[in-house]
């Protein structure tokens, strides 16, 4: 669909003449060329954004899914050159480039597997034919050439010579910078990939890929593209958040000489985030603006408590940010506040980031002590224990509070007031000590019994025989370990429960199997485990009655994490 919208600039009607509509990338990578220009940045993509493009493709081939969406590409159009179109990539740079190397690993495939029709057929994907019979590549990178050096290379390939060809040298061979080597690397990726894929997986891989869809976006003008988003968006074209405020942001920025610089900016989170930009974008609009959002909303709320005149602040706000919320995602578990961020991370807990970020940032900026942020991580953790792992209720019934407090923290704190209001607001959501120790009895785990045998059990216990061996040693990473069932768990209920349990090492598990306990003790003995140790010391001169060590251990949690 074709728009003309008229716009008042200054005191002359600036009419905008623009083509937004949904459309697949079969379409896209059709008789055009697509220029990249050397100043924009270069191919950033790494293995985690393309396992999450392959896996997402993969899908559709399946037919788990019925499409995949790939956002928006923004695109300014440029005078035709002999009978092709042009357009010059204002925003999808890193999307179309993955793409085009994705295509010629299937490419490369299809020749390898003497295909030629189906070969034939993908190649123009890849190139395009002027009206002087010049073959032309599609993606044309000013800055990432080595794209278009795969493409030609692969497209003149023999199919005869294919299947004894060393491709890693001759790619590695056309290297010039680092950068090469990525670029290298996603090629190898996806080749890897697909080599694993029969002929009629491959095909239908191949059809997925070019069924992917997106929002094709192009102007002749650059300057026109930041008013269409905010268009486009309010007649429910389906855009990202991060499309959309990056388009808000670079609309408004002041002054326009800066935009160069904001979109660097820009680059930077986005290589920060990767994927996750999106889940980060609705993590900050809650812990800014007190707001329970999905990512439909987040835009919206952003975008209506932002001055346009002060979008340097916020894009500031959002580099800033965003390496906060990396520290979270990718924690430095040799300190204290990245084991608990791995080990929120390990359960795929991710609703207390907002609160997370808020306190990151007031630490960062000296209002919270180290100590008192370690203490509020802690907190977080003993309480995220007590709440959702023993008592076992849902991550959702603690959103309002999160988003309640990740707010005041961010920006109404207080030193005096703020930290102990928080934590009294949770405790509130808490059982009382009676009930929290009578859930803690029940929990058990084993394969030998099904009340006990699902994933979901086996989980709390790792947690709470986890949280044990930090009671007893500093708060460190546990390591590797199996669960030890002390006495057999097929033999009564009482021994599947959590006083029946202990950490132990997979070659230390190995020696105790079918061994009484009198035997098992001195195995015990040898483990790394605190716990463990002390369980064998304890019980090499009493008897031992898992029910009795069950209400021990309620007891010492319940005394521990006294929330």
């Amino acid at each position: 669909m074709r728009y003309n919208i008229s716009q008042h600039r200054d005191t002359e009607a600036h009419i905008m003449s623009f083509d937004a509509r949904e459309s697949t990338i079969a379409k896209l990578l059709n008789n055009a060329i697509y220029q990249i220009p050397r100043n924009q940045r270069l191919y950033t993509w790494n293995e985690q954004n393309w396992n999450d493009l392959y896996n997402d493709i993969m899908l559709v081939a399946d037919e788990t899914a019925k499409s995949h969406f790939l956002g928006s590409i923004v695109l300014k159009q440029e005078e035709g050159d002999t009978g092709v179109d042009v357009y010059t990539v204002i925003d999808g740079q890193q999307r179309i480039l993955t793409l085009c190397i994705l295509i010629n690993a299937i490419l490369y495939q299809l020749k390898k597997r003497n295909m030629v029709a189906d070969a034939k057929g993908t190649q123009r994907y890849i190139t395009t034919t002027d009206d002087k019979g010049e073959e032309r590549e599609i993606v044309d990178a000013e800055n990432n050439p080595l794209i278009k050096k795969i493409s030609n290379r692969i497209c003149n390939l023999e199919i005869d010579t294919c299947e004894n060809l060393n491709i890693r040298r001759i790619i590695k061979d056309l290297y010039t910078s680092d950068t090469d080597k990525l670029i290298g690397s996603a090629f190898f990726y996806f080749s890897q990939k697909l080599e694993e894929l029969n002929n009629i997986d491959l095909l239908h891989f191949r059809d997925a890929v070019v069924a992917t869809q997106y929002v094709n976006i192009s102007s002749s003008t650059e300057e026109d593209i930041y008013t269409i988003f905010e268009i486009l968006n309010a007649r429910g074209l389906p855009l990202n958040t991060s499309d959309l405020l990056k388009n808000f942001i670079m609309r408004y920025i002041q002054p326009q000489q800066r935009r160069d610089e904001a979109k660097q900016i820009w680059n930077e989170i986005e290589t920060t985030l990767g994927s996750k930009i999106e889940t980060f974008l609705r993590h900050y609009t809650t812990h800014k603006y007190v707001k329970k959002v999905n990512e439909k909303d987040a835009y919206k709320i952003i975008r209506d408590n932002t001055d346009p005149h002060k979008t340097k602040d916020l894009l500031d706000d959002l580099k800033k940010k965003s390496l906060y919320y990396s520290r979270i995602t990718d924690p430095d578990i040799d300190s204290q506040d990245g084991i608990i961020y791995s080990f929120f991370n390990q359960r795929h807990i991710i609703v207390y980031r907002p609160l997370m970020l808020s306190l990151i940032h007031q630490y960062s900026i000296e209002e919270i002590s180290s100590k008192d942020y370690n203490e509020c991580l802690v907190f977080m953790y003993k309480f995220f224990i007590a709440f959702s792992v023993i008592n076992d209720n849902k991550s959702n019934a603690i959103t309002d509070a999160i988003s309640k407090y990740s707010e005041i923290i961010e920006n109404n704190f207080d030193k005096e007031t703020t930290i102990e209001e928080w934590k009294e607001g949770f405790k509130e959501k808490l059982p009382t000590k009676s009930q929290f120790e009578a859930s803690l009895q029940s929990l058990g785990w084993s394969h030998a019994n099904s009340i006990f045998s699902d994933s979901r059990h086996k989980d709390q216990c790792k947690t709470v025989l986890e949280l044990l061996e930090r009671i007893k040693t500093s708060f460190g990473p546990v390591g590797d370990y199996t669960i030890e069932h002390i006495l057999p768990d097929s033999s009564s209920k009482d021994n599947c429960l959590i006083g029946n349990l202990l950490l132990l090492e997979d070659n230390l598990n190995k020696k105790s199997k079918n061994k009484p306990l009198s035997e098992k003790l001195s195995i015990y003995t040898k483990s790394r485990f605190a716990t463990t140790r002390s369980f064998a010391q304890r019980y090499q001169s009493c008897d031992f009655d898992p029910k009795k060590r069950t209400h021990y251990i309620a007891k010492e949690i319940s005394e521990y994490i006294n929330l």
